[in-house]
């Protein structure tokens, strides 16, 4: 039915009207208005200013308050683990990229490593304005849907893409992923998240086949970068496509702490 339904929206172009309607529907949640009226009125600890309801809701889904607290600090902390788990202290990074950062929802945790030079790109302007407003110690920049971004080669030892290539077309992927190795200095670590096995259930028979065989699957390619398009990968694939040009350092499935439920994979940039 759900297919269904996104299939006539589709048809009467009005998909991207109805998944705003939703998104907004989910402001009024009971939950989501008890605990933000606790965060702002029963006191808090933050320092940075928190990004409004519309750019939490592009970001997490919802628009509570704590929860998308909560979910940055457990995609910083997921970054923090696994990166010191093989061999390398966060501390010791001195150049990191956000790739695909929002409105700073793990960024915002940077905060504090002085010696760090922290960036952030978001292919929505409004997006990258509330983080430029929320994370004033990072330098946050638009890019577009084109793969080059305005950084010179080998600028950075870090770069994450923390529900990115989840949301990308296969020749998206392919071009943003040279464009990252660029970026990256050699033995650079790329981080990056997938839908991988745990979503096999919620495939068509069709897309399961494709799947199982080792191919990616892609729905509503035609919204690349949006929460409209979403693509599902093969570990197979990964391995033998997605990550070339790199070394595989690790690999967790759902191991990605502060998303939705993604693999996890450490790259590093191969030379």
């Amino acid at each position: 039915m759900r297919r269904t339904i996104i299939a006539l929206l589709q048809a009467l172009r009005l998909l991207p009207q109805a998944h705003k309607v939703r998104m907004l529907a989910a402001t009024l949640a009971p939950a989501t208005l008890v605990h933000n009226c606790h965060f702002w009125f029963g006191g808090n600890n933050e320092t940075l200013p928190i990004p409004g309801y519309w750019a939490r809701l592009l970001v997490a889904g919802s628009a509570d308050i704590p929860g998308f607290l909560e979910l940055g600090r457990r995609g910083f902390d997921c970054i923090r683990e696994t990166v010191e788990r093989n061999g390398t202290a966060i501390g010791g990074l001195k150049d990191v990229l956000d790739f695909g950062c929002g409105c700073g929802r793990v960024t915002r945790f940077w905060n504090g490593f002085a010696d760090t030079r922290i960036c952030g790109t978001d292919l929505n302007e409004y997006l990258v304005a509330t983080c430029q407003r929320c994370v004033p110690f990072a330098s946050i920049s638009k890019n577009s849907m084109v793969a080059m971004l305005d950084f010179g080669d080998q600028s950075f030892d870090l770069v994450y893409a923390f529900s990115v290539f989840t949301h990308l077309d296969i020749k998206a992927q392919k071009a943003w992923r040279d464009e990252l190795r660029r970026i990256l200095r050699p033995r650079g670590i790329l981080l990056l998240t997938v839908h991988g096995n745990a979503y096999i259930g919620r495939l068509t028979g069709k897309e399961q086949e494709d799947f199982n065989s080792g191919r990616p699957v892609v729905r509503l390619g035609q919204y690349p970068g949006g929460n409209l398009c979403v693509s599902f990968h093969p570990e197979s694939y990964v391995r033998e496509t997605l990550a070339e040009g790199f070394e595989i350092v690790d690999a967790v499935p759902e191991g990605a702490k502060g998303n939705p439920v993604q693999d996890l994979y450490m790259l590093r940039r191969a030379d």
